[in-house]
């Protein structure tokens, strides 16, 4: 799910890559984050608070109580417009992300801003978080238990948080989209006679792809190809379109190396790419 307001949507409307732009999620100011920096509420034994620094979803932090928080020291202040959560078990959790640029109040506490709230998620999907650009020197996650929770307790096992690369060019026809594009792997029972005795995952995701085209070579070599070069070691979200289809992000890792290639006419170029992301049901 993509959060933003309707003033970050309407803000975005006027720029040259509004929100029917897709977004790429990949750089983020965590990687460089060392584990001494993250302060929890509370965390079970096994299910470290630090896990959400590191890419792979296979660990996560655990929380044993809600209301539970997740706060970050940067070290120093930097700008993001967006933060990535993934988890398990975040249906019907509301989730609350603020900022601190450094300033305190007259009790040497500090001043969070909110940078965005989602309420009530339905399902496991990713959250990205999308705002204007802004400085902040700590971020604060806030997990809370709402009437619909499924009575687990949330995982979270990889968050980001920096700044978006904004397509150039919109997508258009022929691409699936990312909750569309189901890949599972089936087992399935006969018997002897033919008889049919059930069907199960044995593994499921999703294996979208990304088709972009008319995009300039100045744009490609000074905003796109340090995208390519991270995709070749680590996994970004990808939000196709998301003013009309804010439930549709997945977390996902590039397939082989991402290659531009020229199409011949005004010194244009197109790219697409495979990807492969968690799964959803």
């Amino acid at each position: 799910m993509i959060f933003y307001t309707d003033t970050y949507l309407n803000a975005q409307a006027s720029t040259l890559t509004p929100l029917n732009h897709a977004r790429i999620g990949y750089q983020t100011h965590l990687l460089e984050t060392l584990p001494t920096a993250i302060n929890v509420s509370s965390e079970v034994e096994g299910y470290p608070g630090d896990a959400p620094l590191r890419v792979e979803t296979l660990e996560w932090w655990q929380m044993e109580l809600l209301p539970a928080t997740w706060e970050v020291e940067f070290g120093a202040v930097v700008e993001l417009d967006y933060s990535l959560l993934v988890g398990f078990d975040l249906a019907g959790i509301d989730v609350l992300l603020e900022t601190n640029n450094g300033d305190v109040d007259t009790d040497d506490d500090f001043i969070w801003e909110i940078f965005a709230r989602l309420g009530n998620q339905d399902d496991d999907s990713p959250m990205m978080f999308m705002d204007t650009l802004r400085q902040a020197q700590r971020m604060r996650y806030t997990l809370t238990e709402t009437t619909d929770a499924s009575g687990e307790m949330p995982k979270v096992a990889v968050i980001y948080a920096g700044q978006m690369l904004a397509m150039q060019r919109p997508t258009y026809s022929g691409v699936t989209p990312p909750m569309l594009a189901r890949a599972t792997e089936m087992y399935s029972g006969m018997s002897r006679n033919g008889h049919f005795l059930g069907q199960d995952f044995k593994r499921h995701g999703v294996e979208p792809a990304a088709s972009f085209t008319n995009l300039t070579s100045a744009w490609i070599h000074s905003h796109f190809d340090p995208f390519s070069k991270a995709a070749r070691s680590r996994p970004f979200a990808y939000a196709w379109r998301p003013s009309a289809f804010p439930a549709d992000v997945v977390y996902a890792w590039a397939t082989a190396d991402i290659r531009p290639a020229n199409i011949g006419k005004r010194d244009l170029m197109q790219v697409s790419w495979g990807m492969r992301g968690t799964g959803r049901e």
